[in-house]
Order: structure tokens, then sequence, then C-alpha cells
């Protein structure tokens, strides 16, 4: 129905609307009208670059672009594939908010005081196990209540290479946790924390996963790191 609809206003008016692409041709908006143009028999269509978004930003966009009208449904492969990769936090603000309540900053800054104590104990020819003993023990003798579970990326996801924790075996992996680090190797850096917030009366789970590289023996983040809420008006 979205795409008879489109369909319609395509030959009403034209292609009006540009598409919204990044620098590798990925749509950012536009996937219904682009569908309709297809069907028009469309074989070219206008596009605007969009550079200043972040990963981030770009994967929130589309959904938010998804949905396109209120009779609209929800493309279904397209928002099972973004959820998976969009491990952001935001905060929704209340009427007369500007930012997120200071207790919330503080559980954010317990997350990414985690991940630096691991980049700290993730050295080339340090064992997934010895990185996992020594970040959670830093961690714990910090007050924080921590949980690591991160391995090597490839080209087809996981790769060879350390397994540094599970979720249920936070006192190391027999075998698959021995492997040491390589130099010129990329990891999904997967952790949480136990977060109390007092003045929500919970306790909960606070967590990201972050890419990270290891290039002659220093560590860095592949797109940045989320240090502060995407704030929903």
């Amino acid at each position: 129905e979205q795409i008879k609809k489109l369909r319609a206003s395509l030959r009403e008016f034209g292609f009006v609307n540009p598409v919204l692409i990044d620098r590798e041709y990925n749509v950012i908006a536009g996937h219904g009208r682009l569908a309709a143009a297809r069907e028009e028999g469309f074989t070219e269509v206008p596009c605007v670059y969009v550079d200043h978004l972040t990963e981030a930003q770009k994967k929130a966009y589309i959904l938010a672009d998804n949905r396109m009208a209120m009779d609209a449904g929800w493309d279904e492969e397209l928002l099972k594939v973004e959820l998976e990769s969009l491990q952001e936090m935001a905060y929704d603000l209340r009427p007369g908010e500007t930012d997120a309540p200071e207790h919330l900053k503080k559980a954010l800054a317990q997350v990414n005081r985690f991940q630096n104590i691991v980049i700290s104990n993730f050295r080339v020819g340090s064992t997934g196990n010895e990185i996992l003993a020594a970040s959670r023990e830093q961690a714990i003798s910090e007050g924080l209540k921590p949980s690591l579970y991160s391995h090597p990326i490839g080209f087809h996801g996981h790769a060879a290479g350390p397994t540094i924790g599970l979720v249920d075996a936070q006192n190391g992996v027999p075998v698959r946790g021995d492997y040491a680090v390589s130099d010129h190797t990329c990891y999904s850096l997967e952790l949480n924390c136990t977060v109390d917030i007092p003045e929500w009366n919970i306790s909960s789970l606070w967590g990201f996963e972050t890419d990270i590289s290891v290039a002659d023996g220093h560590i860095e983040f592949l797109a940045g790191r989320q240090d502060e809420y995407h704030l929903v008006k």
C-alpha cells in the first residue's frame, strides 16, 4: 500500500525528494522512494551525500525513516539488521529537560571506565584469560561490577584468536581463552557493568559492543565510542 502511494506520487510530481546516501552509496533515507522508483522504471534518482552523521546516528536515522507514515509498516529485515548493530544508549528527554540526569551520566561513566580498564590490559602477547582476569580484578577493586565477553572479528564475523571471557565464564575460558593477542588484529569489545541507580531503586546491566583494533601495539576504537547519551527530543 505504501509503495503504491509513493508510485502515484512519483507519477504526479516526479522524484522531488532525494535519497540520502553515504560515501559508500549506502542508503540512509529513502528506501521506500527508491523501491517505488524502481517499480516505475526509473534508472536514475537524485541523491544527496550525508557525511556529517556518525555511524550510530546514521543507523538511528535509518530506523526513524523506515517508518515513513502512520499507516506504513516496518521493513522487518532492515529493522533486524539495524537494531542488531545499533548498541548505543539514548535518553528520552522529559518536558523541561535539556540533558540526561546526572545519575544516568554516572552510570554511563562506569561502563566507559571499564572500557578503559580493559584496553589498558589489552597487550600483544597477553592471553584472553590474562586480559579477562586483570581487567576484572582492577574494575572490581574500583567498585565496579563488571562482565567481559569479547572476541576477535574478521571479514565474516568472528575470527580466530583468543576468547576474552564469556557471559557464563567470567573466571576464564579453557583453551579458547589461552590463545594470545596478535598484532594487527581487530576485536569486538563486548562488556557490561551492573549499575546501581538508587534514584530508580534498581540495579541494571549497562553495556556496549564497540570494535577496536590492535595495530603496532596500540589500541584504538575503530569508529569512536559513546561517552554521552543520544538525546531524544
